[in-house]
């Protein structure tokens, strides 16, 4: 669990390019990034996002169908495949997208299928809808968590653009001498992988769009 956990972390949040995670002008300004955390071991959607100079849409005043449908254009070629590409998210941006509805006052949303993949809650305009603790609720209206912002964001990547190479398989020992006084059996497990986009996401390689400034209310 701990080691799905910190992967899902660096797939979201990671930074090693310019300002890491924690620095003045990073994307997790406001926060105490110790060494050794999983955030400095890779460039993250978060991070990749920021680079393609898309920025966070507005939708402080509610989100809409016609709002998420207009981040696929602003992506070109990597907008149109809807089943390549997630609305990441966390639970507050799920209650948000459970909430659009058309004119006529039905749902968008649609439940999952019996096949989707684990984390996938439904499905919204034909992209899985992936719920992640790790996209915070306290990101300013630009996606970055300076320590004074109170609002969520969801972010649309294309999926098929990004991968996740193992350079070291997973690798679990126990020990039964470290807690030996209690009668205790210690486990550790060891990963080590690396996370990349096919192509460097920039504003000619927009493969990930966002959707913020979505309260908690």
């Amino acid at each position: 669990k701990a080691l799905a956990r910190g992967t899902e972390d660096v797939v979201t949040n990671s930074q090693t390019t310019g300002t890491t995670p924690g620095g003045a002008g990073s994307l997790d300004s406001g926060q105490t990034i110790a060494a050794g955390d999983v955030r400095l071991l890779a460039n993250g959607i978060r991070y990749w996002h920021a680079q393609t100079g898309l920025g966070v849409k507005d939708a402080s005043a509610g989100l809409t169908i016609e709002g998420c449908a207009k981040l696929r254009g602003p992506m070109g070629a990597y907008g149109v495949a809807p089943a390549m590409m997630v609305w990441l998210c966390s639970a507050w941006g799920s209650a948000h997208i459970l909430t659009i509805r058309t004119e006529d006052g039905r749902p968008v949303f649609i439940g999952p299928e019996r096949d989707a993949p684990p984390g996938t809650i439904g499905t919204l305009l034909g992209s899985d809808i992936v719920l992640s603790s790790f996209v915070n609720d306290d990101y300013n209206a630009a996606g970055v968590r300076d320590g004074l912002g109170s609002t969520t964001a969801i972010y649309y990547p294309n999926v098929d653009q990004f991968k996740i190479g193992d350079r070291l398989g997973i690798i679990v020992e126990a020990s039964t001498h470290d807690k030996f006084e209690t009668d205790q059996i210690v486990f550790k497990a060891v990963r080590r992988l690396d996370f990349q986009p096919v192509r460097t996401p920039s504003a000619s390689e927009p493969m990930v769009n966002a959707i913020g400034n979505l309260g908690l209310s």
